[in-house]
């Protein structure tokens, strides 16, 4: 089975990745347990600022925008989480799986939050 890096093109800009499916993997997304009709998938992270007790901790929202454009957005970090299914949880580790070894592979250094 594939892995998700390579059913996506992917982008990244100051914290932000992209990742727009490539119209031959359809299939192959719905094995990895996307729906297969996904337009373009988004991980939002940055990291606290502020000084504090959450200074150096990382939030994360990843959002899914569907070919119909409607889409649908969870968060997860230091502030909490919001609740969702395993199925939407695995989705999640696929999406960071991506991220992580686009970033590897792009010498984008990313910080502690995987």
């Amino acid at each position: 089975m594939k892995k998700l890096i390579e059913c996506v093109d992917m982008r990244y800009d100051d914290g932000t990745f992209l990742l727009i499916p490539k119209q031959s993997c359809e299939i192959d997304l719905v094995m990895l347990g996307f729906n297969g009709t996904e337009k373009w998938i988004r991980l939002h992270c940055w990291q606290h600022k502020s000084p504090g007790i959450g200074n150096g901790a990382w939030e994360y929202e990843a959002t899914i925008c569907k070919a119909d454009g409607k889409s649908w957005s969870w968060h997860w970090g230091f502030d909490g989480y919001t609740l969702v299914s395993e199925s939407v949880r695995e989705m999640e580790k696929k999406i960071v799986e991506a991220c992580r070894t686009y970033s590897m592979n792009n010498g984008i250094k990313f910080g502690r939050g995987w």
